[in-house]
């Protein structure tokens, strides 16, 4: 391979890895979760993987990451390609992603076609009709995992972990059904402040005299999102955040200290009343 790669270096190693390693841009592009197009970006040199996907890359092609980044070529990386160094800034912003699925080796093809991403599309749409918003969800092989292993993280937090058996059939409807009861289950530790504001921003079109001026200026995001993990954590749907927005509201003009669970009980008696369509059901039941 000759050495004029100039500031591509990244992108025409992970070709000629790729090519060594016997693996089309399609295969590859499966088994690190991301799209052929953006493979071929990759390796064009007009865009540049994360640290996560560069670490997934160094895992599958068995190279290290001084090797792709050619390291040993450019001293200072990051001043000869401030691609680079945009790219590296805004991995480290997302450094932590809110939901990871990992597989085993034997659980990537089922994951080979683009089917898996309608069932994604349907499963966030049934989660936010039950109050929840559902952060995108990175889709990847590790491969020291095993061959029929399966993990959810939340903040690189093991959530839900299966080895599905042998005897035992495994497919994408059986995992992302796992997905679904996880993210019911572990909402709590799923929703962070960024969550909540893009759910209070979608609020406000039909709630505008609720919100505006009253979320961030009075009630914190940091705040509201403590609120609603504890009221995740007591079996309580977010489908009630106006009115969890709406009683934090009230309760500050009392002029009242209250920590966070005084607050969480108060809410929970005006929510869950007994004229509460859910709570009816429930005793019908």
């Amino acid at each position: 391979m000759t050495e004029n790669m100039g500031q591509n270096t990244l992108g025409l190693r992970i070709a000629e890895c790729r090519r060594k390693s016997n693996l089309t841009q399609e295969e590859l592009a499966n088994r690190l979760g991301v799209t052929p197009q953006a493979l071929s970006q990759y390796e064009r040199g007009t865009r540049y993987p994360d640290i996560e996907l560069l670490k997934g890359l160094c895992e599958i092609l068995h190279v290290s990451a001084d090797y792709l980044l050619g390291v040993e070529l450019v001293t200072i990386l990051e001043k000869d390609n401030p691609k680079i160094q945009e790219e590296i800034w805004r991995a480290l912003r997302s450094a932590l992603e809110p939901l990871k699925l990992m597989f085993g080796e034997e659980i990537i093809p089922l994951f080979m076609q683009e089917d898996y991403l309608e069932l994604i599309s349907v499963l966030r749409l049934k989660l936010a009709k039950d109050g929840i918003l559902m952060p995108i969800v990175r889709i990847m092989d590790q491969s020291r995992l095993k061959p029929r292993e399966f993990i959810i993280t939340a903040y690189d937090n093991i959530i839900y972990q299966e080895i599905v058996p042998n005897n035992q059939g495994i497919s994408v409807n059986y995992i992302i059904q796992k997905l679904e009861d996880t993210i019911q289950k572990h909402y709590d530790e799923i929703i962070n402040p960024d969550i909540i504001k893009n759910m209070v921003d979608n609020l406000k079109i039909n709630y505008s005299a609720l919100i505006n001026n009253v979320v961030p200026e009075h009630i914190s995001y940091i705040q509201l999102t403590n609120i609603c993990k504890l009221f995740i954590r007591k079996g309580n749907s977010l489908i009630y955040l106006p009115k969890i927005i709406e009683i934090l509201s009230d309760l500050q003009r009392d002029n009242i200290e209250r920590n966070d669970m005084e607050v969480l009980d108060i809410m929970i008696q005006r929510i869950k009343c007994e004229n509460n369509f859910r709570v009816y059901l429930a005793k019908k039941e």
